[in-house]
Formats: C-alpha cells, structure tokens, sequence
C-alpha cells in the first residue's frame, strides 16, 4: 500500500509539473504571437531595420536616423556656417512625419529663407531616446563638426540610460534594478534571471510591468545638479552656447498646460533660472492654438500645423535669444574682405571620447 501510495503522489507531482511546463510554453507562444507592450520602451534592431545593429557611442546604443530621410543634414556644415544642434526624442524627430515637415529641416528652411547659406540645423533626435543616448549624440556630433549652439529636448526620460540585453536596448530608468542589472519581481540565481530575460517574452512582459520603480525624486534628484551641469560645460568647453527647449503634453487645453510645467521644468527650473539658461516652452508658443489644430497625439507629438506654428518663434528665439547677432562667428566672406577687421571666432571643439562603433 505504501509503495502504492507513493508512486501515486510521484505522478501527481509529475502531471502537474507537466500541466505547468505545457502552460509555461503555450503562454510563452501567445506572448510572442501577440507581443503585448510593456511599459517601458524596448528598442529591437530588427524591428528598427538594423540588419548590423546599433552603433555605439560612450556605451550607449544609438540609431542614427534609421529611416532615412536626411533628417539629420550631416552634409550640411561648411566653413563659416553657424552649427545647431537638435538634441531629442520622438518629438523633435516628427514621427510617422515627412522628414521634410520635422522640426530640423523645417528651421533649417527657416534660416535659410532669412539667412541664405549662412546656417546648419542638425538633428540627432530619435525615438525613444533617453538622456544619456542624447549626451552619446553630442559627444558623437562633436567629434565630427564645430558647433555654435546646441538645443536640447527637455523631456520626461531626461534620467535614464538605455541598457543592452542581448542585441536588444532596453529603457530600465524609472525601474528599481537587482543585483544583476535587471529589473526582478522576485529574487533570482543571476544567471537564471538573465538567462529568462533575453529568452522569454512572458518573463520580460512580467517583471517589466510588475517590477517596482524609482520615485520621482529620487529619480530626478541629478538632474539639475549633475547631467544639465556637465551638457552645459561640454559645450561651452567646445565654444559652443547650450539652451533647452520644452515641449509639452496634449492632453488639456494649452491655455491650461502653459500654467503647468513639465516634469523636467518643475526639477531644473531653479537651476535654469540660477544659471540663467535659454529656455523655449513649446506650451507658450502654442498657447493660442486649440490642441486638436497642432497635435497629433496625447503625448505630445505635434502635427504639420504644430511644427509650422512652432517653427518661425523658435529661430526667432534662436536667432536672437540664444545666438543674437553680436554673438555669432564672423562668416568667411565677412573675415576675408579687405575690410574686415581681426575678429576672434569661436574656436573649434576637442573631439570628445567615443567608442569604436559595433556590438558591445
């Protein structure tokens, strides 16, 4: 009877781990099939059209604009031309937009309309940037090329790092991360929990939504006292003017959010003012204007209206704020008339540091 009873309560055991394993692998089928979106952004190169990956820059993964387009104007610095720099997420990069009806090529227009041949807006604004792949990008900008002002994307992913898993990039930011690098939901073997994490959608999806997370200030607490700091001497350090742009959410009316500082404005704003930083509120510019005319999204994205409306006051602000006329480098027909006096310019920038590009 004991044998009996033993042998009974062994396949038991044994069915239910099997009935486990086949809901573990069915769940896991249905995961992949359906590809639920976690609440974080995960960034895939095949999804990205990356057949070669990303590229790599202060060991952050970037997509140099990866659908093309010319968004970026690479081409476009020559000597004496006067250099910008967009630095951004998906805002400035215009998604699901023309890059031709993206905020850098429209200002670009803009200045050229004013300014014939005497003006370079580059674009290193991408999807889902966070900050620190924003700072890779201005390291990576300024190794190529001078620059005389650069404009930076205050958002709400301003503190985070983007991390590699496997090929994959992944925003962790706001999340609390264990021993391992990895968010958890319960404690883990690392391997094991890495080992899950690059392999199974299901375990992923869960400990991405159930993870704990960073409160804001403590998130945010370096912000004004470490990362605008260091932007602000890098490029200064290159000869460079630095300035911060802030866009805004679409989900009130903008009579009301221009009363309602942003996540970023709210923890720098002090620091901004202190320190006494250029600073365009896309809320204010756009106050008069009905949400659903300049919009097209919630989450802030503008539409064709929005980045035309947008468009001439920020090179008015620009070009007279941040780089007024008696600030600027004189321009190579100015320096080589006969009449031109010795002017000190702003001097080149130090390459800075970057990786080698290629898989980490």
């Amino acid at each position: 009877m004991a044998g009996r009873s033993g042998a009974t309560m062994v396949g038991k055991v044994v069915e239910i781990a099997l009935v486990a394993a086949a809901t573990l692998v069915v769940s896991e089928a249905l995961f992949r099939l359906a590809r639920p979106a976690p609440r974080l952004q995960v960034t895939r190169p095949e999804v990205m059209g990356l057949p070669h990956g990303f590229e790599f820059v202060d060991g952050q993964p970037l997509w140099p604009d990866y659908e093309g387009g010319n968004r970026r104007n690479e081409a476009c610095p020559k000597p004496g031309t006067i250099n910008v720099l967009l630095l951004g997420t998906s805002v400035t990069y215009g998604v699901t937009l023309p890059p031709e009806l993206a905020l850098g090529p429209r200002m670009q227009a803009e200045l050229d309309a004013r300014e014939p041949g005497r003006w370079c807006v580059l674009s290193a604004a991408e999807p889902a940037y966070g900050g620190a792949q924003k700072e890779a990008e201005l390291h990576r900008a300024m190794a190529r090329q001078h620059l005389d002002v650069v404009l930076w994307e205050m958002w709400g992913n301003d503190p985070d790092r983007t991390t590699m898993v496997g090929a994959n990039a992944y925003s962790f930011g706001p999340m609390v991360l264990g021993p391992g690098g990895l968010p958890r939901v319960i404690p883990m073997p690392i391997p094991l929990e890495q080992w899950l994490f690059e392999r199974s959608r299901l375990y992923q999806y869960t400990v991405l939504t159930l993870g704990r997370q960073v409160p804001d200030r403590e998130r945010w607490a370096r912000y004004p006292t470490e990362l605008l700091p260091r932007l602000v001497q890098t490029v200064e350090q290159g000869g460079g003017r630095f300035a911060l742009y802030a866009p805004t959410r679409m989900d009130a009316p903008l009579a009301e959010l221009v009363k309602s500082p942003s996540m970023p404005e709210m923890r720098a704003g002090r620091w901004i003012r202190d320190n006494h930083v250029p600073l365009l509120r896309f809320a204010e510019v756009l106050k008069d204007s009905e949400v659903a005319d300049v919009a097209l999204d919630p989450a802030g994205h503008l539409n064709p209206e929005g980045f035309a409306r947008l468009t001439g006051p920020m090179v008015d602000w620009l070009t007279q704020v941040v780089l007024p006329p008696d600030a600027r480098p004189r321009s190579v027909d100015a320096a080589s008339s006969p009449d031109a006096q010795p002017a000190t310019s702003i001097a080149p920038s130090a390459a800075a540091p970057t990786d080698s590009p290629g898989a980490p």
